[in-house]
């Protein structure tokens, strides 16, 4: 399947709540299902898969904080992911409270939005009807420049245009092939480097760090009820 560049971007809505201004997609009708992204990304990871889903159910696609159209605050301390967590149980409770709907909903987590997901699973097991875990981990990861010592914050080095040149001249992984044949070629690099622009530097380095030093919660996983 080819050819996706051409549709049209969905609206983006945005809610106040916490310090933060919130960007998300609103879209569909029904039961609710919240799609979280991950490190780097952003609600335009899941912008052509909607249409699968809204028929039957009303879509949630939320910004974390630090990426995409949401709060970037330059502030490294607040990007954690039990601060993350924190944003989500603030994003449903202030959506619910003002359109209502959210009494429980479906939840998928992509890779950091899946570690972000166990955590509200965890402290609010009452708002989930399942948990959709995707490509994630409930310990810490092996990145590269994730070390207590690193110092070196490529997006700041690079730019999001030389962060997308480097991409280009790695081998293409199965992963990658996978996104160019969906999207395009040209469409596929267009929207990584839209995302890491819009990324708040001080996010990159200090998620990059986060996602290789938080406490695992693999011990803990075992207390959640809801389908998995």
């Amino acid at each position: 399947m080819t050819g996706t560049s051409a549709r049209p971007r969905l609206t983006s809505h945005f809610l106040q709540h916490k310090d933060l201004t919130t960007a998300y997609y609103d879209e569909g009708s029904g039961p609710v299902l919240l799609l979280l992204h991950g490190f780097t990304g952003g609600k335009l990871d899941f912008h052509d898969q909607l249409g699968w889903f809204t028929d039957r159910y009303r879509v949630l696609v939320p910004d974390q904080r630090g990426h995409g159209e949401s709060t970037n605050t330059g502030v490294a301390e607040v990007y954690r992911l039990t601060e993350l967590a924190d944003d989500l149980h603030s994003f449903i409770e202030t959506l619910h409270a003002s359109r209502g709907g959210l009494q429980s909903l479906h939840l998928l987590g992509h890779s950091m939005g899946g570690m972000v997901a166990m955590r509200y699973a965890l402290d609010h097991p009452a708002r989930l009807l399942s948990l959709l875990l995707m490509d994630t981990a409930s310990a810490p990861l092996d990145l590269p420049g994730s070390g207590a010592g690193a110092t070196t914050n490529p997006l700041l080095q690079l730019g999001a245009k030389g962060l997308v040149d480097m991409m280009k001249a790695m081998p293409v992984s199965p992963e990658v092939q996978h996104g160019i044949d969906f999207l395009g070629e040209a469409e596929h690099w267009a929207r990584i480097q839209e995302k890491l622009e819009q990324m708040d530097p001080a996010a990159f380095m200090a998620l990059r760090r986060e996602l290789g030093q938080a406490a695992a919660v693999t011990q803990r996983l075992a207390a959640i009820t809801c389908p998995t």
